[in-house]
């Protein structure tokens, strides 16, 4: 049985080294098939002897060989440890892939939030971009879904069938569809502004969060404000299938509670916008203090 395939990208610090090698050294330890990459003057450092023996690392030039100089500003590196990167993810997801050994996910620290792209670019979601299709068809309801990506739109197996049902789009103004009467349900990812569009548009939503502030947003949406639910992703992988986002759409299109909350937070926040409203308020507070 094939293992999955992890590669796990670090900003070169020791605050972001130190617990993702741990993490990389614990997927391994798990039967995760881990490649761990960041800069090849911090690979050389590592003492191998407390690292996992099936862990690989992948090193690669951050444009300052011979360490930072005095001058160098740490926006100056940064810029460097990016552009020089991303350029070297892209080379090792390639080789991976010619090779006949893709990797199945991307790991980053926050340093390097670029590296979603990239992952992205290569298609390293593809099995999941899969089962949410494969969702939304077996849901039976229309839809308009946005994939960034064109070209990866055209791959779906289920194309020609998604076509029949919904839209498939490179970009839509997310507010002008939120306040729209036909939608009825919101999938997202539960980044903040989209969670604050969606709470302001009175929409439920089913949140599907991968990274930064999303799983916090989650379960405020879930259990707090009562809005929507979260997706549960399957043991092992983490891979949310397609009879999952099925349930989640279903729950939400279906549950009047959650439908009676969002119109109720939609108020809320229109409260706090109109004239002598908390939000109202305080920012001419603000103006009047700066």
């Amino acid at each position: 049985e094939r293992k999955t395939k992890i590669l796990i990208v670090a900003y070169p610090t020791q605050g972001h080294i130190n617990p993702s090698l741990r993490f990389a050294n614990r997927l391994v330890n798990l039967g995760v098939n881990a490649t761990y990459a960041t800069s090849a003057s911090v690979i050389q450092r590592i003492d191998m002897q407390t690292t996992h023996h099936g862990l690989t690392f992948a090193p690669f030039s951050d444009g300052h060989h011979d360490g930072l100089q005095p001058t160098t500003t740490l926006h100056q590196f940064h810029s460097d440890f990016s552009t020089n990167c991303a350029s070297a993810v892209a080379d090792i997801i390639s080789s991976a892939a010619a090779a006949g050994q893709p990797f199945d996910h991307l790991v980053y620290t926050n340093g390097v939030p670029w590296a979603a792209k990239v992952a992205n670019a290569h298609s390293l979601e593809s099995n999941q971009v899969e089962e949410m299709a494969s969702g939304l068809v077996e849901s039976g309801r229309p839809f308009l879904w946005v994939i960034r990506d064109g070209g990866q739109a055209g791959k779906l197996s289920k194309i020609e069938v998604l076509k029949k049902q919904g839209m498939i789009v490179s970009w839509c103004s997310q507010v002008e569809v939120l306040n729209h009467q036909a939608i009825g349900c919101f999938l997202m990812h539960g980044g903040w502004n989209s969670t604050v569009e969606s709470l302001t548009a009175g929409v439920p939503s089913v949140v599907f969060s991968q990274w930064s502030d999303q799983a916090t947003n989650a379960k405020m949406i879930e259990d707090v404000w009562k809005t929507g639910i979260k997706v549960k992703r399957r043991e092992g992988d983490g891979m949310v299938e397609g009879k999952e986002i099925k349930r989640c759409v279903e729950m939400v299109m279906e549950d009047g509670e959650m439908r009676r909350n969002a119109e109720k937070w939609r108020e809320l926040a229109r409260q706090a916008l109109s004239e002598g409203g908390s939000s109202a308020v305080n920012l001419q507070a603000f103006v009047e203090n700066v």
